[in-house]
């Protein structure tokens, strides 16, 4: 049934009015003009309520990928784009899924796409977290270079280059969400500079430090085009790629303090709360409403003044709270006009996850608030079992191998804060964690971000390896080592 049309029985007992919480699975009747099929969803793949719906069903007895376009004042529009730019990658000869029927809600204006499911596929940003080793890194980036120097010589361009929307089912890539497609162009090759900065884009998503997998993949794209290389094009090329991750990190930072997919958000006048979705349970909820309940005096990890950090257990599973205590009235008077430390925090967590730099999984925070003003508050992040660097080095068991193994490591993650122009703050080795074999940097306090790598940069990004330093005085031989790394970075 390529493309053919019909209307949808039905609204699934209310599932397009159920926000993030629908229940599946879930059925739809389908009438055509030849029969009555059943369409079934049996798992949510994107929710944006009130705009669209993507789920995992079946047509018949076929697997197949729903799409319900929610939104009654744009749903014809946005499911024309999205048949229009399927179409277009079909005409250019890049692979993307079958569009196997389109129609209408009847009594509603929802409408509803049925794709063709690609068998054993999943997205590259999952196929890239499965990549074991550089070799099979580098060979994922070759296959979808490729594909995108096809999307360009026809005149494409992806607007939403996200990871999500490029499928991997063995040795293929495919193209999805259609509604994204730029088709302005097409028919003629893209200029160079919209090229790049469409590669750029999607670049931007790869941490830095698999940036030395770039210029394998840069070649195979000129390759593709019959480009020249020249040292010009990687420049600009390396240029936009620095603007597009200042851009991707700037949008991020704002989604994750707001209601959307990925968190849940809950302000009223006394509190403001922002939770990870995947962790918002009935038991997560009852600690959000009180986590001073839940926080044992025998498992305290901290009791400061400033600050009290103790370890819980909700849904059977390890937390670190650390709460933000008020010292006193003046402390209080001072700190409440502006966010804090928790909110801050909570930022640079995440922050650091998208420059590669390990820090345990930032769950939710919490303000306790009196209308625009700020008080006590919490910041919650799963437990990372582990010994911190301080404990680990002056403990004398570790063999000068593994010694080395730990400096390198500690050399690449003071690499990514430059890259990345961070700098800690407070870099006292207790605040570094070895857990599963990853370095891990908490205590995110007094991080900060810095928009240019100006003096200011670089006069605190020098305390913060002055500090760093110092940790090893009574060390002779592991503090020339750090002192080694550390002119490394400089250099």
């Amino acid at each position: 049934m390529n493309g053919r049309s019909a209307k949808i029985i039905g609204d699934g007992g209310g599932i397009f009015t159920a926000g993030h919480d629908i229940q599946t699975p879930f059925h739809v009747s389908v009438q055509t003009p030849d029969q009555c099929v059943e369409l079934t969803c049996h798992g949510i793949l994107r929710n944006l309520p009130g705009k669209r719906l993507v789920c995992a069903g079946t047509y018949g007895d076929q697997p197949v990928v729903i799409k319900f376009f929610l939104d009654s004042r744009r749903a014809k529009k946005h499911s024309i784009r999205e048949e229009r730019g399927i179409l277009a990658l079909k005409a250019s000869n890049i692979l993307s899924p079958n569009l196997l029927f389109k129609g209408i809600l009847p009594f509603t204006r929802t409408r509803v796409l049925v794709f063709q499911r690609i068998h054993s596929a999943v997205d590259f940003a999952d196929a890239w977290d499965q990549a074991a080793t550089d070799i099979r890194r580098a060979g994922l980036l070759g296959k979808i270079i490729s594909a995108m120097a096809n999307l360009h010589q026809s005149g494409l361009a992806h607007n939403d280059v996200h990871w999500g929307n490029f499928m991997v089912s063995g040795t293929e890539i495919y193209a999805i969400d259609g509604a994204a497609m730029d088709l302005r162009h097409r028919g003629r090759p893209l200029s160079e500079a919209r090229s790049i900065k469409n590669l750029s884009a999607f670049f931007a998503q790869m941490g830095p430090q698999f940036d030395h997998l770039l210029p394998d993949a840069v070649k195979i794209y000129l390759k593709n085009w019959s480009w020249p290389e020249s040292s010009g094009l990687s420049h600009r090329l390396n240029r936009q790629l620095r603007m597009e991750r200042r851009k991707r990190e700037k949008k991020y930072l704002k989604k994750i303090y707001r209601e959307s997919s990925a968190y849940v958000c809950q302000k009223t006048w006394k509190r403001f709360r922002v939770c990870d979705r995947s962790r918002h349970t009935e038991n997560m909820q009852h600690f959000l409403d009180n986590p001073d309940a839940f926080i044992p005096a025998d498992r305290l990890l901290k009791d400061g003044n400033s600050s009290t950090v103790a370890r819980v257990e909700v849904d059977h599973r390890s937390l670190v709270v650390k709460r933000y205590n008020m010292k006193s009235f003046w402390h209080a008077l001072r700190r409440c006009p502006r966010p804090s430390r928790a909110w801050h925090s909570w930022g640079s967590a995440h922050r650091l996850n998208l420059h590669g730099i390990s820090t345990p999984r930032p769950v939710a925070f919490i303000e306790n608030r009196w209308g625009p003003f700020r008080s006590k508050a919490y910041f919650i992040t799963e437990y990372a079992p582990g010994v911190d660097a301080y404990h680990w080095f002056h403990s004398g068991k570790g063999d000068a191998a593994t010694e080395r193994k730990i400096l390198e490591k500690f050399g690449r993650l003071m690499q990514r804060f430059q890259d990345g122009l961070i700098t800690h703050g407070d870099l006292k080795a207790t605040n570094f964690i070895f857990s599963d074999g990853e370095l891990m940097v908490i205590d995110l306090d007094a991080m900060r971000s810095h928009r240019w790598a100006g003096p200011i940069f670089r006069r605190k990004f020098r305390k913060d390896c002055r500090r760093l330093m110092q940790n090893w005085k009574d060390l002779p031989e592991i503090y020339k080592m750090f002192r080694d790394q550390i002119d490394i970075i400089r250099d």
